[in-house]
């Protein structure tokens, strides 16, 4: 019984020097969790911005000129058709005659009117020479016979009949002149005619504006026409490009000469590539395949204009491909 009061101070002192460790144990794991629900809040705060390397839009495959459609100047038969579909032409070439059978025979009489004209200038001035030479006749007898009346040896009526017929002869040599004029302005209408003639024959004859590509020939022989009927879709020979609709989500990104490459929608491989060569200056609504089913999402886009230099050969005006924009590099 005497050593029971120091065991009993052992186990007072043991409990406490637990307690203490428990306590300081509970405060570092509650200093420890503190800056980690900082960072946690922090991190939330403060996301991450994200910067996409390239932007992806529909596209149309276009020529740099865009397609023309051929049209005549009036209304006809379609008589020839020298040209057909996917044709390479050159500028000039004839590519659709109309019916043209009343002109050249207005042309061919015109020309024979020349040429009856050219003959009546011929007589004319033959005419007007005689003239002259009867002209001066008459002026060598008026001064003879003058004399002679002067000398006193002729008559008075001599003199009168010679200073008539030297009148007459002038005359007649003012009037050979008038009518060799009259015959030569004769002669330059009909070439004038001939010429507005030759034009409207030319009309007949429908050729390519330049060298280039036939997209399409809807018409054959025998088909009527007039100056609004298409005879043909006609796309200039000229560099080929994509003209894509970029999202405006992304159209503050886009710049000049960033490079570019176009692709089969929905695919991977690459088609043609090139440059961004325009930019719309503002948004606008989507118009790329507009009339089409499933487009009709109210969001603004921004037209872009890419040169393909690789690849084009690949591609048909008018398919449609998407068209993959990188924001990193411009092109050199």
């Amino acid at each position: 019984m005497e050593y029971s009061k120091p065991i009993t101070t052992i186990t007072t002192l043991t409990a406490i020097s637990l307690l203490w460790v428990l306590l300081a144990t509970s405060c570092n794991s509650s200093t420890d969790k503190a800056p980690q629900q900082t960072a946690t809040k922090t991190s939330i705060e403060q996301p991450t911005k994200i910067e996409p390397e390239k932007v992806v839009g529909l596209a149309r495959i276009e020529p740099e000129g865009k397609t023309i459609n051929i049209r005549p100047q009036l209304s006809g038969t379609l008589e020839k058709v020298n040209t057909k579909l996917g044709a390479k032409v050159q500028k000039g070439q004839i590519l659709f005659v109309l019916e043209h059978q009343l002109e050249e025979v207005k042309l061919d009489k015109i020309a024979a009117q020349i040429k009856e004209q050219q003959s009546n200038i011929k007589m004319a001035e033959i005419n007007l020479k005689k003239a002259q030479i009867d002209a001066d006749l008459a002026q060598k007898n008026y001064n003879r016979i003058k004399k002679v009346y002067e000398q006193g040896a002729g008559t008075k009526a001599s003199l009168d009949d010679a200073e008539a017929a030297l009148k007459s002869a002038l005359t007649e040599v003012d009037t050979r002149k008038q009518a060799v004029e009259n015959a030569r302005i004769r002669l330059e209408q009909l070439r004038a005619d001939q010429h507005l003639a030759k034009i409207e024959l030319d009309k007949h004859f429908i050729k390519a504006p330049a060298a280039g590509l036939i997209l399409d020939v809807p018409l054959a022989v025998g088909a009527s026409v007039n100056s609004s009927t298409v005879l043909a879709e006609f796309a200039a020979e000229s560099p080929t490009d994509a003209v894509a609709e970029i999202d405006e989500l992304f159209a503050d990104r886009l710049q000049l000469n960033l490079p570019a490459y176009v692709r089969r929608q929905g695919r991977l491989d690459t088609l043609a590539s090139g440059y961004v060569v325009e930019l719309a200056p503002a948004l606008s609504q989507k118009s790329l395949f507009s009339d089409e089913l499933g487009q009709l999402e109210d969001r603004r886009v921004r037209k872009v204009r890419v040169r393909l230099t690789e690849g084009e050969e690949n591609l048909l005006y008018g398919q449609r491909v998407e068209c993959v924009i990188s924001l990193k590099n411009k092109a050199q």
